[in-house]
């Protein structure tokens, strides 16, 4: 018998490249658009999505824990102290 030893520590691999789906033999027989769809997001835009998207949870998070201090609500009529004034058209 032969006797293996494996080790509990966690092993960092490198990410494999994929094959690149924009090569150039691929590109020839596709739309001029596709080496546009296919390029990688951009960080700047990542993160500018990242950034709105925290802000977003943290005022609703914000808004769920402030406390309001009073509520009121009544009934009543809202009453213009100038009269009525009528608008027309210019054109008739």
């Amino acid at each position: 018998m032969s006797s293996t030893t494996y080790s509990t520590l966690p092993v960092r691999r490198r990410r494999r490249e994929a094959g690149d789906p924009t090569a150039p033999a691929i590109l020839e027989f596709q739309w001029p658009s596709t080496a546009v769809v296919n390029a990688p997001i951009p960080l700047v835009a990542r993160s500018i999505v990242w950034i709105i998207s925290s802000m977003v949870v943290a005022l609703i998070t914000l808004a769920a824990l402030i406390p309001v201090d009073q509520v009121v609500t009544t009934r009543g009529l809202v009453v213009s102290q100038s009269p009525n004034i009528i608008v027309q058209p210019l054109e008739t």
